[in-house]
């Protein structure tokens, strides 16, 4: 059985206008690829298989340290039973503030978590960083619904300069 949707969404951060462009982005791996007839990313596999998945930051484009960062995820149970998840050490390391909360009427009916990360230090500009890691199993719930199955956006990303990278641009 094939299992589509798993979304590799990519969340490009808002840019302040003028000079310099400031910049972030979330995104895993792995990113699957176009399988059917909506926009988002699927991976063949078959029930019963696991999914390693890596989280990556990337703060491309930044002039400061990125010190706060949220995020959603969004994960269809039916679909996908997790079997671990895991900050790395150098998550940890860059951010020493972490909390994880269920998020309550999610977006589309689909199970989400908001993730809150921060330090006084946090991520250097122009830096990738790996910050978590799951394994999924796959699920014989498939239903091919235009949903994504797994998908993560930034909801707030504030630099060193107190600036919010998700709002848009001042000119």
């Amino acid at each position: 059985m094939k299992i589509t949707h798993i979304s590799a969404s990519l969340v490009f951060l808002g840019a302040i206008a003028v000079t310099p462009a400031y910049g972030a982005s979330v995104s895993f791996t792995p990113t699957g690829s176009q399988l059917d007839q909506d926009a988002i990313n699927d991976l063949e596999v078959n029930v019963g298989d696991t999914i390693d998945f890596s989280f990556v930051l990337d703060t491309s484009g930044l002039t400061a340290n990125l010190q706060s960062l949220d995020l959603l995820l969004q994960q269809d149970p039916t679909e996908l039973l997790t079997l671990d998840v895991f900050r790395t050490d150098a998550d940890i390391a860059a951010f020493s503030d972490f909390s994880g909360s269920p998020v309550e009427n999610p977006p589309l009916g689909i199970p989400t978590a908001l993730f809150q990360r921060s330090d006084s230090i946090g991520v250097s500009p122009n830096s990738t960083l790996e910050i978590s890691g799951t394994t999924y199993q796959v699920l014989p719930g498939f239903k091919n619904d235009g949903l994504p199955d797994l998908a993560v956006t930034v909801t707030s990303a504030i630099d060193a300069n107190g600036i919010d990278l998700t709002l848009p641009a001042l000119e």
